[in-house]
Order: C-alpha cells, then structure tokens, then sequence
C-alpha cells in the first residue's frame, strides 16, 4: 500500500499503552469474585483465546517472549525462511477490558483487547535484513464474546508493517466463532475463522479451521500438558496473489505447556509453552513466495515464555 503517513510500529506500541492507561479509570473497578475466572481474548491473526489471569479486576494484560526457528503466516512466507542459520525472535504485549462479565440475557461476556506484535531476526546474511532486524511490527483491535455457555465468537481488526519497509501497509478483518464445553467435541475447542483484507489490497479472503486438544500428562507443581494443534486455511479470490488460484495449507504440530510457579516473585500466570509441526501448503501458495522458500513441507520449532496478569 502506498500511503502518504507509514503506521509506524513505535505507533502501534505508544498507542496500545494509551488506550489501555486513557480508559483504566473507566473499567477498573474490582468483582467480588473469590478467584479469577478465565479471561477470553483475541489475537493478532484473529483467533480466540482463553487463558487464566491472575487477579479478578476488569483489566488484563499478557506479554510474550518466543524464538523461533522461521515465520510463516496462513501458509505463506511471512519474511523469515526456514533457515536454521538464524532464529525469529517474536515480542508481544496486549491489553484486555472486560466490559461486561455475566449474563445479560444470551451474553454472558464481552471484551476488548488491543495488542501489538513484533518480530526481530538474529542474522544480517539475507538482503531483506541488511537495513535491520525488526523486520515486522503489527497491531490489533478486537471484540470478543460468550454468547450462552458454550460459545465464543469474536470481531478483530488488524494492522501489518515493517520497520525497514520490507512490505506496505495492510489490513485485515477477521471473524471467528469458538465451541468449547465438556463434551468430545467442546475439548477440541474446534474454530472457524473467516479474513477479509481491506483497504487498498483488499484482494481475496480466507476461510481457516482450526482445533487443538490437549491432554494432561503431569500432575502437581510442574503439571505439563501436551498440546495437538491442527489447522487448515483456504485462500480464495486472489487472496495469495492477484494471479493466483485458491490456495490451501494444512500445519499440524505437537505442543507442550508448563506452568511456571513463583516466578516474578508469583506476580501474574507464567508458563512456558514449546511446538514443533510441520506445515504443508499448495502450488498457488509456494509459488507466490520469494524463490528461496518454495518448499511444500515447512518444518518449524518454537519457543514461547508467557505471562498473563
């Protein structure tokens, strides 16, 4: 995109910290709830998550650190290969708002999340570093929703740049609906998501799907939960390149989460979360990556320290 004014990413970070500090006085009042419930939220590519916050107020913010050995988005090259000469360094901060919390009529829960995302290479060999190595900074906006008990559906907006203008400006909309309960299909919190670009590049949209299932497999202290992610996204319309057909991706990995207790003194959720998968992706994908990674099969590994408070 060409625009006159570049959404810089010191922008996107000064901005998610003045929303947050501008409306705390609005929604920051205590529940007299006895322990903290889990807290839905959105992400940077639209998806819902859940996670456990550590004290009951109406604000909560999760931060992310992570290495990774390449960056991938929906399929595509998303300027990191998969080249294990260098790593991907990925930092991530957000806030969350719980504008509402219970039941008011068939809404039981609404909140607001903005964060920003940021990606950092650790080598200079390739000429797309040569500038720097903050190489992406991104921002989103979103809603998310518990519609009765076993439903979540969420609205996001999200914004895409890079420090040293490897890519334009881009913007994408996303909607996603969330089942989740007890029963065998509610634990494999299957997702559907539905990616709109909009603006200037508002070629094609995607259609993605998604479940993860866990299973415990320790208990006390250091409980460790093993993780099945599998999603599959269909681009259509162009959505991989104007003279490109519809695309198709499967990743599918293994993951494990360990809690990590007392850390920062027991200030906020710590765990530590590592994967490994491999993603596999169409001709009409490859084809409209940089001639370096036209792989079919993208072998990945990361490693992610979370805090939620």
């Amino acid at each position: 995109m060409n625009f006159p004014h570049r959404i810089s990413p010191a922008w996107s970070l000064s901005a998610a910290l003045a929303a947050c500090w501008l409306s705390f006085p609005a929604v920051a009042a205590e529940r007299n709830d006895s322990s903290p419930r889990p807290v839905s939220a959105v992400g940077e590519l639209g998806d819902i998550a859940t996670f456990k916050p550590a004290h009951t107020g109406r604000w909560h913010f999760r931060g992310s650190l992570g290495v990774a050995s390449s960056d991938y988005s929906r399929g595509a090259y998303d300027n990191e290969g998969e080249d294990l000469g260098q790593v991907v360094f990925g930092v991530g901060l957000s806030a969350t708002a719980q504008l509402i919390d219970g039941a008011t009529g068939p809404l039981h829960g609404l909140n607001l999340t903005f964060g920003t995302s940021n990606g950092i290479a650790s080598g200079d060999h390739r000429p797309v570093m040569d500038d720097g190595h903050w190489y992406e900074s991104n921002w989103y906006l979103g809603l998310s929703a518990r519609l009765g008990e076993n439903w979540l559906g969420a609205v996001t907006q999200s914004g895409f740049s890079s420090p040293i203008e490897d890519f334009e400006f881009t913007q994408e909309t996303t909607l996603a609906a969330q089942y989740a309960d007890g029963s065998a299909l509610g634990q494999l919190s299957p997702q559907l998501k539905i990616t709109k670009p909009v603006g200037e590049q508002d070629d094609g949209w995607l259609v993605a799907a998604n479940i993860a299932p866990q299973m415990p497999l320790t208990q006390g202290r250091y409980s460790l939960t093993l993780s099945f992610p599998v999603e599959v996204g269909v681009g259509f319309d162009g959505y991989y390149g104007a003279e490109r057909g519809t695309g198709r991706y499967l990743d599918a990995g293994v993951g494990a989460s360990l809690p990590l207790k007392g850390m920062a003194g027991g200030v906020g959720n710590w765990n530590l979360n590592g994967q490994i998968g491999v993603l596999a992706r169409s001709d009409e994908i490859r084809q409209a990556d940089p001639a370096f990674s036209r792989d079919t099969l993208i072998p990945h590994a990361s490693l992610t320290l979370n805090v939620a408070y």
